[in-house]
């Protein structure tokens, strides 16, 4: 893959010289329909550094996709990148004048269609997996169709993460495991939600997490736990409940640090 030459801006407001760049800042702003998918300035240090990746290498688009899909992202950040990058290639963009972009012909930033198809193919993967199709499936009743959709949204996590995600979610809202709402219900309600199987009270896991949530786990795993669920409250928009995460996951590096000491 040829190499290119790029600079990462140090201003979020390099970028907002465009009517296309303004509304990607939106979208992912406070407010906006993809808060918390990335920061405004790393997310167009980003596109931009791939836009002249791909440009540099349109000749290669299968080397281009490979390049893009083994990019450090979880799969919903990929994939509004690659959104993002097909509706940032498809919209003319003269670079005249702008320093963070630096197109090979002419002051155009322009890739071929046979290229920007080959993206939009794994754009349309990627959307796929993240969205499957359910009118294509048998259909099921409906306390059935809840509960697979439940197990989907929830799998892949640990027992201590979907506990850390219950607690938190319920804290910022004024329930507090042990505090002012006993644990058993709780417990009960995550098997419910998450349709793991419940036998009593005394045998759940989540039952045993939740006697000593936030506190199950060292300092470092719990910063480990916290970072997995993060993405999941970022992409709709819990932004109270993101700080309260965040501000967990600072306390947890401070004592880790003391202990290192």
């Amino acid at each position: 893959m040829k190499k290119i030459e790029f600079t990462p801006q140090e201003d979020v407001e390099v970028f907002l010289d465009d009517p296309l760049n303004i509304s990607f800042f939106n979208e992912i702003s406070e407010g906006g329909r993809h808060f918390g998918v990335f920061e405004p300035l790393e997310f167009f240090n980003i596109l931009f550094e791939q836009c002249a990746i791909i440009e540099a290498n349109q000749d290669k688009p299968l080397t281009v996709v490979n390049h893009l899909k083994n990019l450090d992202l979880d799969k919903y950040s990929l994939y509004y990148l690659f959104a993002c990058i097909i509706e940032r290639l498809d919209t003319p963009f003269q670079t005249q004048g702008r320093d963070y972009i630096k197109p090979l012909n002419g002051y155009l930033l322009w890739v071929s269609k046979n290229c920007i198809s080959f993206i939009r193919k794994e754009f349309i993967k990627l959307e796929q997996e993240l969205f499957p199709e359910t009118d294509l499936k048998p259909k099921k009743e409906k306390n059935e169709e809840i509960q697979l959709n439940a197990q989907q949204l929830f799998e892949g996590y640990t027992n201590s993460q979907l506990v850390l995600i219950f607690y938190y979610f319920f804290k910022q809202y004024g329930l507090e495991p042990r505090r002012n709402i006993d644990i058993s219900p709780m417990a009960k309600f995550i098997h419910l939600i998450t349709g793991k199987e419940f036998k009593a009270i005394t045998s759940s896991d989540f039952y045993k997490k939740l006697n000593k949530v936030p506190n199950f786990k060292t300092d470092k795993e719990l910063i480990k736990d916290l970072e997995s669920i993060r993405p999941l409250f970022k992409r709709v928009q819990l932004s109270e409940v993101i700080k309260l995460i965040e501000n967990e996951i600072e306390t947890a590096r401070n004592e880790l640090n003391k202990t290192k000491k």
